[in-house]
């Protein structure tokens, strides 16, 4: 019995390890406004900096480039859990040389607060003028005055509207929203970034991508710029069977809270407390091979 406890609590620490990571909390509403960490982005990239999405970018700016024709705004979700790398894929869309010669104007939206669509409109004028009065007044603006400024500035306009972080499954906001946006050129679109597939049904998305993790199952050693990733929480090395040793700089990578190895035979055995490549890891909370879970001896 005793063992089956311990079995249990190693296995509810993992979980818990990995809802940290992932940011997951307990939510009853998944359309609430409310989140426990609120964060605001910006489009802004150190490209250097986004590793292994080229693909990604190519496939959703092919879409961009020729949405359909009867899509007007043509809509483009980006879909994967958190941490995944949702909002730096959009920026790196949005950042595209190919894009900012096909929009006329780019706009960027933090869409993390509750999704009403007033508040949006609001984000959406101040991201597309420059006009300071117009920024300083806009709380003061009532619905139908937002919409009368929107329609000016995207009149004669191919605009590309990044939503992200998009909570928001209620079908009569998105209606509304989607009702303020179609005065806009032909070929306007809007990318949105969101956890949930019912957010992209509700949203009217016409493209879903949905981001995969990376899989190193052909490598015969993990890619060099591995340690770049310094806010990588959980990292899971499965059936790589060429991997033989970890790279030095897994040691720079100090958020990491969980490393998963499994059927990895030549690296399972050096990663243990007696093994070369122990030292690298030692700083690591939880590992994890073969499910056994490993402690320093």
């Amino acid at each position: 019995m005793g063992h089956k406890i311990k079995k249990i609590r190693m296995r509810l620490n993992k979980i818990t390890v990995e809802k940290d990571a992932f940011n997951l909390n307990k939510q009853t509403n998944f359309s609430s406004g409310s989140r426990s960490i609120w964060r605001e982005t910006h489009s802004r990239v150190n490209v250097s900096e986004i590793i292994g999405r080229d693909r990604d970018r190519d496939m959703i700016v092919k879409r961009l480039l020729c949405p359909d024709a009867d899509k007007n705004p043509f809509i483009v979700s980006i879909v994967g859990i958190g941490g995944m790398g949702k909002t730096a894929l959009a920026k790196l869309v949005c950042n595209d040389e190919r894009v900012k010669l096909h929009f006329d104007s780019r706009i960027w939206v933090c869409a993390s607060e509750e999704f009403d669509p007033k508040i949006i409109l609001q984000k959406i004028i101040k991201s597309a003028t420059q006009e300071s009065t117009i920024v300083q007044s806009i709380h003061l603006l009532e619905l139908e005055q937002l919409q009368a400024k929107l329609q000016e500035l995207l009149q004669d306009n191919k605009f590309l509207l990044v939503l992200d972080d998009v909570w928001s499954n209620i079908r009569g906001q998105w209606r509304e929203l989607r009702d303020l946006l179609t005065g806009a050129t032909i070929g306007s679109s809007v990318i949105m970034t969101t956890r949930s597939s019912e957010v992209t049904s509700a949203g009217g998305s016409c493209y879903d991508h949905k981001l995969k993790g990376f899989s190193c199952q052909q490598l015969g050693e993990l890619p060099k710029w591995l340690h770049k990733l310094l806010r990588l929480k959980i990292l899971a090395i499965v059936g790589c069977d060429g991997i033989s040793t970890l790279p030095d700089g897994i040691q720079d990578l100090t958020a990491l809270k969980l490393l998963r190895i499994s059927d990895c035979s030549e690296l399972g055995g050096r990663c243990r407390p007696n093994g070369p490549d122990w030292h690298k890891i030692a700083h690591i909370p939880n590992i994890e091979i073969d499910g056994e879970q490993i402690v320093a001896s």
